[in-house]
């Protein structure tokens, strides 16, 4: 990439994906059919080693049907690009297409022309935005620097933590790393004791809770609802090869699904997860102002959801969610926290003449 194009907003990079074909070949479904596996006789794999055995083969799946590829892809992260601009340049790379192919004078002429049409309208158009950035952040100096430093093309400086300055993507991830795997035990270990149980706000139940195996049937129609666009785990299988390979994988997953619910383990392989730091607020080089997210392989939402529908039920059957519990049920939000608050205790306040005092907390982590 020239420095024109970079200066003119023009970002190209590199984007790693899978090239998945609309439909696999008829007849040639090799990797496909996890059952095809052999094991020796009498020997019954755990669900540990059957998961990473079915990893490794939807991997090789995966790269079969759908190989790794890496592409450049344009990334217009100019606010000055306009779409009359987009379009001259759509119209600059289709002239160039044109000259390669036909490699004629003419053609090359057209094509320069577009060419220096497209230079003149970009920077036109970045002295236009630049004008008038300054001149709404008149009198704001941070904003100011900000856009004479994005002129300059100069980067950000280190992040300073703990006096330390933070460079490289592997320090960064380290000290992220550190703040989330001991945030939560020095909270807990700053929780006082109580001898108040969680049994006194449950409604006592007589019935017992078993998990119950699982059709073919109920892992096709979870497979089937996977949303292509989630973000895909550390085994590096998205939901879209397992969508397109679905009748094949269906009986090896549910075998898989009903082993881990006859034994009582969940398989290690699906439990663990990549850990994207989501920016909240206030100062970005603070990493209480973090909150990880957690990507999952796709696969283990399937038995999550598995397992999930009948505990839910269970709950919900037999009454043992508390009533005023709003959050991560279905029907119930905040909204409706607070219309039972209301209609059942502020309006029979104010009709008796009486005030209503509300304490609202909000926790947060430090």
């Amino acid at each position: 990439m020239s420095r024109a194009e970079w200066m003119n907003g023009i970002c190209l990079i590199w984007s790693r994906g899978r090239l998945i074909s609309p439909s696999l070949p008829v007849g040639d479904d090799r990797y496909l059919n996890l059952n095809s596996q052999k094991r020796p006789p009498g020997r019954n794999l755990g669900e540990h080693r059957l998961v990473r055995r079915s990893g490794t083969t939807s991997r090789a799946m995966c790269d079969f049907h759908a190989p790794k590829c890496k592409r450049k892809v344009r990334n217009n992260f100019a606010p000055w690009l306009t779409p009359q601009i987009k379009r001259l340049m759509f119209e600059r790379d289709k002239l160039r297409r044109a000259s390669v192919i036909n490699n004629s004078d003419a053609h090359w002429t057209e094509y320069k022309i577009a060419r220096n049409n497209v230079n003149i309208a970009i920077r036109k158009a970045k002295t236009n935005y630049y004008k008038r950035y300054f001149e709404t952040n008149i009198g704001n100096i941070k904003k100011s620097w900000k856009g004479v430093n994005s002129i300059l093309g100069r980067t950000q400086p280190a992040t300073e933590i703990n006096r330390i300055d933070i460079t490289t993507p592997l320090e960064i991830s380290n000290v992220l790393n550190y703040h989330f795997t001991h945030i939560g035990p020095r909270l807990a270990g700053n929780i006082p004791e109580t001898t108040v149980s969680f049994e006194d706000y449950i409604t006592p139940s007589v019935s017992s809770f078993t998990l119950n195996e699982i059709s073919c049937d109920v892992v096709h129609r979870l497979v089937s609802s996977l949303q292509i666009n989630k973000a895909t785990g550390l085994d590096g299988i998205s939901a879209r090869p397992l969508k397109e390979a679905c009748p094949k994988i269906v009986p090896s997953l549910t075998h898989i699904i009903n082993l881990s619910i006859r034994s009582g383990c969940f398989p290690e392989e699906w439990k663990i997860s990549k850990v994207l730091p989501l920016y909240k607020e206030d100062i970005k080089s603070d990493p209480n102002n973090y909150r990880p997210i957690s990507i999952l392989p796709v696969v283990s939402k399937i038995i999550e959801k598995v397992i999930f529908k009948q505990l839910y039920e269970y709950l919900t059957d037999n009454n043992l969610l508390a009533v005023s519990q709003h959050g991560f049920r279905p029907m119930h939000s905040t909204l409706t926290a607070l219309l039972e608050v209301t209609n059942n205790y502020w309006y029979l306040n104010i009709d008796d003449g009486l005030l209503n005092s509300v304490l609202f907390l909000h926790l947060k982590k430090k």
